[in-house]
């Protein structure tokens, strides 16, 4: 030993310190136990370098055998006294016995007590003269080494350790050995030819303690005697203190026994385990601690507390979970002593088993469990309703029976009990504060475990529901025990099935006419209690003679108060005095039926008509009325446009040719007509008139047409009287025809130019005539020229406006100016409407007015859905689909479909129901097929949506070409080009419309730029592509040529307009709206202009010739007898004499000459004709 003196000397004191090394220099408590901000102990352990600014009061002086030495002679004189050292006692290990194996980088170096990355290990070494092999027993005695410094140590010697290579200095030598007990020994392991040690739970011990004598060999027998020893100490099981042992050392720590415990019980404080060596034996005496019972080891023990609902049940639940260190107490050691009352006091308060579990790894025990029973307790705390998964809700109809009703008894802890008896009960149903109804009909009974108590078969029956619609939420209280304990069941008891229709408010028969609404009219629907029936009840009408206004189907809903109101829109059908029938079906059951009768209506001839007339005549002013059954006239026949009533009458005939598409007006239920020309034939003659719209309201007229009599010339007698002309009756020669006369004046020649019926004496009133023709061509020579000037006023108009909209259009970026052409929604629904004949047409009318029943399921029409962003994208789309799909009317379902069109017995379709119906009632007409798409049942894209997009665009791979490229001019697929306007709608089962109506109509459509680009895209087109400069190519090899401009699009929506630009865009299409309007108006005045010249031509010419031939008629007539006045005037003489009116001798004479006419300023055409011939004296 080294033995040197540092003597301190800090202020006025001095210290001296004497330090001493070893071999090895392990440093001890007391060499290392310094206080640490002492200057002394900062000095020393800073001795051999530069002192710091701490150290400047510390002097150090170094003294040995009384002789004072400096720092450097300290050193010096050190190191001669290690290598002296090391000459005399240290052994240098250079290699082992047998070949070593090389492991380099060995893992946890530091359990293995080496520094180097390179170690040798070697079975075999040989250490002063003896040999140390693998496997040999071993004893390492107390205070040996470090590891080794509390008891003898008994090991297998496993390894021997070299640091570094061979031949390398300095290198620690050590040895493994594996202790006694211990099972995970060192491994050593070669893995892909590279070797690898791990040294576990075995020891690494210097090889100082073989050269020290604290290492020796042992035989087998003294193994084998360690080896008993050490299985007598080891534990062989873990054991629960009993309630004596915990008593004994006055703690509150044992378990409840086996047998089961009642939910509330308190649980011990603290639980006690222990080791029990494998010597213990269970005795009456082991109800006594004694520490030799109770193996001391250095090992954790963990405790875990589960719990189950039964002890077979699935589900466990992890209550507690904890890991101690063995502690003494009271004298005893190696306890473990776990807490749980302090921490889980209401640990047994819920019914189950517990089962608590104990264990302690690497101590070769098995895991000890003990269970504990809890049952529930015997205090009742509540009772329960179990609620079923089937019937999440209780809803009942009336005079059914309820689900059945599983009820349970819970203790005060909340676990549930088990029943001994059937208990008593009462159930009443609590509907509102005042009315509560007692429940007679029921069924209880107990489940097979007599856990549940069931009520099965409750049934309901009142006829008081109507006090709790609309909902029906009612309360079911079951009281059991004599009222003691209750259950309340919110239920909702809803009506029953429809029993009986009663009509509230009845149809006024007086007033039941044909197209007549009944205003007030309702149908009060109740099931066999007496009940309104529930809300929503489909019912279906048959109908005669009546229909229903603004509803598709037969199929009618119960409102929210159990009613069906047909005021307003039951109307009458049939004609008058017919018969008509309403029924109510359900489930094909005819529930109600009530018969009508309609009013009677007659048509009559209100003017008297002669038995016989003269063939070629004409019937003048008759008279038709329609009269009631009192035989009033009806004045509500009265015809009036701006209302909407059409009363008109038609005569049509079999027996001659009528132009029946004349119609006479009435007016305040009378009919007057001026004239009907009768035939040429003799004989009888029949025709009927009837009411346009009601076939039914008709007369038949009866007479008998018969020639002209033959007039002999020679006994007409002509008497002029005060300038007027009268003519004596002749002698008819035909006896058949008696000629009705009235003072000598002739009432038969109904056709002459000289007799009128009203005024015989005015039958020549040739100069008034004359005046009343030149007064007419001075009426139509002015309006021609009217309409000249105001045609030219027109023209003018037109043009400034067509300039205004160019100046407009000048100021807008060209793609605006393309969109301009386009219409908007409203313009496009207004141009649908126009569409007569068609089911789009309809459904637009119907979408602007109230709602009924027929818009609920309609979505709407195919091209009002969506828009478009250019002009060029809306028609070639709208052209690829055609003017059918774009006009398909869209349904929620395939039932609201089929409700648009109903069919008769014979497959015909019923005109009374669905589209046909509301085209009647709009005064349109539904002719010709029409598509209908049903959303529900089309089958939905799949491949999913952008859910970030609000437009939800489908998820669509960009086509690619053979070297994966996009194809030039490709902008989009068509589906998702589609703008929709109602980008929310979603049918039952989650789908928008461009993944069910836009795919299904399109598909995976592609857009693209040009023809010239689609056709070089072709290997890349499955399902079609268009152009938007007209290319159509669909699939499977159609292509679409030539040219067509559709009618109906889709609109086209200018986004990203600057308020600017959309105000001028405003203000062009008032301008083009005024452009229409003044062009119809030009297109109308020439159509009149034309037709007005027409007239004037034609009264120019009558006007000539009748002057011409007038004058000398005039100078005649007196001498002449009719026929030959007739003969002069230019009529050519037939062999049979011709009797005209006046009217049509007027005409004769007027017959227009076959010269080309002239055309003259309206000017130039009243000089000429105010300019009197030279040829003919006037």
């Amino acid at each position: 030993m080294f033995l040197f003196f540092l003597y301190y000397h800090y202020s006025s004191s001095k210290h001296f310190f004497i330090a001493d090394t070893d071999a090895g220099f392990n440093p001890m408590p007391s060499k290392t136990d310094l206080a640490h901000h002492n200057p002394f102990s900062i000095a020393l352990k800073n001795f051999g370098s530069r002192p710091q600014d701490k150290e400047k009061d510390v002097n150090v002086d170094i003294h040995r055998d009384g002789k004072q030495l400096t720092y450097l002679q300290l050193e010096r004189e050190y190191l001669d006294w290690l290598l002296q050292m090391h000459r005399m006692y240290d052994e240098e290990i250079d290699c082992g016995e047998d070949q070593p194996i090389i492991v380099v980088s060995p893992l946890n170096k530091k359990a293995l007590g080496i520094s180097s990355d390179v170690v040798r290990v070697h079975q075999i070494l040989k250490r002063k003269g003896l040999l140390w092999k693998s496997g040999q027993k071993i004893k390492v005695l107390k205070g040996a080494c470090t590891k080794c410094h509390k008891n003898n140590v008994y090991a297998t010697i496993e390894h021997f350790l070299l640091e570094g290579f061979q031949g390398d200095s300095g290198g620690e030598a050590r040895i493994i050995c594996r202790p006694l007990g211990i099972e995970n020994s060192c491994k050593l392991s070669i893995k892909g030819g590279t070797p690898n040690l791990d040294i576990q739970d075995s020891l690494s011990l210097p090889i100082s303690v073989i050269d020290s004598g604290m290492c020796m060999s042992i035989d087998n027998s003294n193994w084998e005697l360690q080896l008993r020893k050490q299985i007598q100490k080891t534990p062989s099981r873990i054991e629960l203190l009993n309630e004596k042992q915990c008593h004994q050392l006055e703690v509150d720590g044992a378990l409840p026994s086996d047998l089961p415990k009642h939910a509330g019980q308190t649980p011990p404080k603290v639980i006690v385990a222990v080791f029990r060596p494998s010597s213990f034996t269970f005795s009456l005496a082991s109800n006594y601690l004694d520490q030799k019972d109770i193996v001391k080891v250095n090992l954790e023990m963990s405790m875990e507390v589960t719990f189950r609902r039964t002890k077979n049940h699935q589900d466990v639940e992890l209550i507690y979970s904890v890991r101690i260190a063995p502690s003494s107490f009271k004298g005893f050691h190696g306890l473990y002593m776990f807490p749980l009352g302090v921490k889980f006091p209401h640990l047994f308060q819920k019914a189950g088993a517990y089962t608590f579990s104990f264990s302690a790894e690497h101590s070769g025990c098995p895991n000890y469990k003990q269970t504990i029973m809890v049952v529930p307790s015997e205090k009742v705390g509540k009772w329960e309703l179990l609620h079923d998964e089937k019937f999440p809700s209780y809803t009942v109809r009336v005079g059914s029976c309820f689900p059945p009703l599983s009820i349970a008894c819970y203790d005060v802890y909340d676990n549930q009990m088990s029943f001994t008896s059937l208990p008593s009960l009462k159930i009443k149903l609590i509907m509102n504060e005042d009315l509560c109804i007692d429940v007679v009909k029921m069924k209880p009974s107990l489940s097979s475990d007599n856990s549940v108590f069931i009520i099965k078969d409750v049934v309901i029956e009142s006829n008081e529901l109507d006090s709790i619609r609309p909902n029906y939420a009612a309360t079911l209280m079951i009281y059991i025990q004599d009222a003691s304990r209750s259950v309340s069941v919110e239920c909702h008891v809803t009506p029953g099935d429809l029993h009986s229709i009663k009509v509230c408010s009845q149809l006024p028969r007086k007033q039941l006419l044909p197209g007549f609404v009944v205003e007030e009219f309702l149908l009060e629907v109740f099931d066999v209690y007496g009940n309104h029936v529930e809300e929503g009840l489909e019912v279906e009408f048959q109908l005669d003679g009546f229909s229903i206004q603004g509803q598709i189907g037969s199929r009618f809903k119960v409102d929210n108060h159990g009613c069906i109101d047909l005021g307003g829109l039951l109307k009458v059908t049939t004609g008058y005095a017919k018969q008509a029938c309403l029924s109510v079906l359900h489930n094909d059951e005819v529930i109600f039926k009530q018969d009508f009768q309609t009013e009677k209506r007659e048509l009559r001839i209100s003017s008297s008509v002669p038995e016989q007339c003269i063939a070629g005549s004409s019937l003048e002013n008759i008279g038709f009325e329609v009269v009631d059954s009192n035989g009033d006239v009806d004045k509500t026949f009265h015809d009036d446009e701006k209302c909407g009533q059409f009363h008109t009458l038609v005569v049509k005939s079999e027996s001659f040719e009528v132009d029946d598409s004349i119609r006479y007006v009435f007016k305040h239920g009378r009919c007057n007509i001026t004239s009907f020309p009768l035939p040429q034939i003799e004989g009888p003659l029949c025709f009927k008139a009837f009411h346009s719209r009601y076939s039914q309201l008709y007369c038949d007229v009866k007479i008998c047409l018969v020639h002209a009599p033959i007039v002999n010339n020679s006994e007409v007698e002509v008497h002029t009287s005060d300038g007027k002309i009268s003519l004596h009756a002749p002698k008819v020669e035909n006896s058949e025809v008696e000629p009705h006369t009235s003072g000598g004046k002739v009432l038969f020649l109904q056709n002459s130019p000289f007799v009128n019926n009203e005024n015989v004496g005015n039958l020549l009133s040739i100069v008034k005539y004359d005046k009343e023709l030149e007064s007419e061509v001075l009426k139509y020579a002015e309006r021609v020229g009217h309409r000249e000037n105001f045609l030219r006023g027109l023209n003018c108009w037109k043009t400034g406006i067509e300039h205004d909209i160019s100046r407009l259009q000048a100021s807008l970026e060209p793609d605006l100016v393309n969109n301009l052409d386009c219409l908007s929604t409203k313009e496009l629904m207004k141009l649908i409407q126009g569409r007569d004949h068609t089911a789009a047409a309809i459904v637009c009318s119907l979408a602007q007015g109230p709602p009924m029943n027929i818009t609920e399921d309609v979505v709407g029409v195919v091209a009002l859905l969506g828009t478009v962003c250019s002009v060029q994208l809306s028609r070639i789309l709208a052209e690829y689909l055609g003017e059918d799909q774009m006009l398909a009317v869209v349904c929620k379902s395939y039932y609201s479909a089929g409700a648009l069109e109903q069919y008769g017995h014979n497959g015909e379709i019923d005109s009374r129901f669905g589209l046909h119906a509301e085209a009647t009632a709009l005064s349109k007409s539904l002719s010709g097929r029409f598509l209908v798409v049903c959303l529900e049942d089309i089958r939905p894209y799949l491949g999913g949506v952008e859910f970030n997009d609000p437009q939800r665009k489908l998820v669509l791979p960009d086509p690619s070409l053979r070297f994966g490229h996009c194809p030039p001019g490709f902008i989009g697929y068509a589906v998702n080009m589609i703008n929709l306007d109602n980008p929310n709608y979603r049918t039952d089962f989650g789908h928008g419309l461009r993944e069910t109506l836009f795919y299904r109509l399109f598909g995976k459509v592609q857009v693209y730029d040009t023809r010239e680009h689609m056709k070089k895209a072709r290997d890349c087109i499955k399902h079609g592509a268009v152009s938007l400069d007209g290319g159509i190519l669909r699939k499977n090899g159609l292509i679409s040529l030539g040219f067509r401009n559709p009618e109906i699009y889709f609109p086209v929506e200018n986004r990203n307009v600057s308020p600017q630009s959309k105000k001028i865009i405003d203000q062009i299409k008032e301008k083009q709206t005024e452009l229409t309007t003044t062009l119809q108006h030009i297109e109308k005045s020439n159509e009149k202009l034309k037709r007005d010249l027409l007239r004037l031509n034609k009264k120019k010419t009558k006007f000539q010739k009748y002057m011409d031939n007038t004058d000398d008629a005039i100078n005649d007539i007196v001498t002449m007898s009719p026929l030959q006045y007739t003969q002069e005037l230019g009529t050519p003489s037939q062999s049979t004499p011709r009797y005209m009116c006046p009217l049509q001798y007027t005409q004769e004479l007027g017959t227009p000459s076959q010269s080309t006419p002239r055309y003259m300023s309206p000017l130039q055409y009243t000089q000429e004709l105010r300019t009197p011939s030279q040829s003919t004296p006037r």
